[in-house]
């Protein structure tokens, strides 16, 4: 059956329109010509849920992704048209997505039209779209081929350890029809390429609480949330994603090359950054954040957009967030943390959620100390058992079924005087 033999198919598909709408608006940081590599990844998401797509359901997705087609011709045209780049108004940002990614999802297009089961479209129009096809298959396996042996040759910017591949992940919410895809390159060599280039199971958890809601029931009106060691932004899109209208966004990381990737990866699923240099912009601020490496001294420097913001969303009264998945593997690092975590927590309306995966109880117990030494207290704690998050939202991430993942509740026992209060002491 020919690709373009679903045109006659019906395009008023009560359950497929029901079941794939695109995500309001409040979700998206952009506007909607610039969402098309999100759109593309909604389509992956579609074909990836759906092992046997129907002739009717197929076209009304496609038609729901590029909304401005009138037609399934019109549609499937745009889509190969979005994937070839062409044009600057239609392609967005879509440059962002490798040719390796859009290749593969013309060749699942092309694979789910033919695997339907009735054809009653024949003719120039069919056998058009046909070639329009698979001549951007072939197209796009050249660039592809052409960026991998590019990227072999060239080993000034990005060592061979460090070399990245393109993922994607599937996210399914209970009680949600509609599953959505994260895009994150990673690192090849995850023991060579760094900590902060590769996805971890603490970061799927995290993930799955910004996505299901948990973690919004800490965040009122005003709010601002800070991601400490964001590493590739797995966590990160969805946090983004789903965080509530109004709500200040800081995602960081103390590695430059994790930074640099980390901003592509968001860029890649359609969430507008920024460096928080104009307070105009209202794009998420991406910048470097590490903590110290001794447990005294003076105290930490926040990036300048962060240092303003924390301290005017407590004078707004609104609620501070700290999240941090998996930045807690090594036991050396945890007085720095400890040190930069009171510094932002020393005000009652500050919260940080931890999410640790345990791999052993020796560093868990170890962390727990220095959350004490450094006059914080876990006010609760829960676990996560086998699958991230608790409730299986990632299809086709592999996890051990005995992994576990604490989530860590951490706040101050102090409260900051401000300069008049000291010098009423005084």
């Amino acid at each position: 059956m020919s690709a373009s033999s679903l045109a006659s198919s019906s395009l008023t598909n009560d359950d497929a329109l029901k079941e794939f709408r695109p995500p309001p608006q409040s979700q998206l940081l952009l506007g909607c010509e610039e969402t098309i590599p999100y759109r593309l990844l909604l389509l992956e998401a579609f074909l990836r849920r759906h092992a046997h797509i129907s002739a009717k359901v197929l076209p009304v997705f496609i038609r729901l992704v590029s909304a401005s087609a009138s037609s399934w011709n019109q549609a499937l045209t745009l889509i190969i048209a979005w994937c070839a780049g062409a044009g600057t108004a239609a392609s967005g940002n879509v440059h962002l997505l490798p040719a390796s990614y859009r290749r593969k999802l013309l060749q699942a297009v092309l694979e789910a039209a033919s695997s339907t089961s009735t054809s009653t479209l024949d003719g120039d129009d069919a056998d058009s779209l046909d070639d329009s096809l698979l001549d951007e298959i072939a197209a796009l396996l050249a660039k592809e081929t052409l960026e991998k042996s590019r990227d072999e040759n060239n080993t000034d910017d990005l060592s061979e350890a460090r070399r990245l591949k393109t993922v994607s992940y599937l996210q399914v919410l209970p009680g949600c029809e509609q599953p959505v895809v994260t895009l994150v390159n990673v690192a090849n060599d995850v023991l060579a390429g760094g900590t902060g280039l590769a996805a971890w199971t603490a970061g799927f958890a995290l993930g799955a609480d910004a996505a299901n809601g948990t973690l919004w029931t800490h965040v009122g009106e005003n709010s601002t949330v800070l991601e400490l060691g964001a590493g590739t932004g797995a966590a990160s899109v969805a946090i983004c994603r789903y965080a509530p209208r109004g709500t200040r966004v800081f995602i960081t990381d103390g590695d430059e090359d994790a930074l640099a990737n980390l901003r592509g990866n968001l860029e890649c699923n359609a969430i507008r950054t920024s460096d928080g240099t104009s307070t105009d912009d209202d794009g998420v601020v991406t910048t470097r954040l590490a903590w110290p490496d001794v447990p005294d001294g003076p105290p930490p420097t926040l990036p300048t957009a962060l240092h303003h913001r924390w301290n005017d969303t407590c004078s707004a009264g609104g609620s501070r967030l700290v999240l941090g998945a998996d930045i807690t593997y090594e036991h050396a690092s945890f007085p720095g943390l400890c040190r930069l975590l009171h510094y932002l927590l020393v005000d009652s309306k500050s919260t940080a959620i931890l999410y640790c995966t345990e791999r052993n109880a020796d560093t868990m117990s170890k962390l727990r100390d220095a959350i004490a030494g450094a006059h914080m207290t876990v006010a609760s704690e829960h676990a996560y058992v086998g699958q991230h998050g608790g409730v299986g939202c990632y299809v086709g991430v592999g996890t051990d079924s005995t992994e576990v993942v604490r989530v860590l509740y951490v706040t101050c026992k102090e409260t900051r005087r401000d300069d008049a209060d000291a010098d009423d002491e005084r």
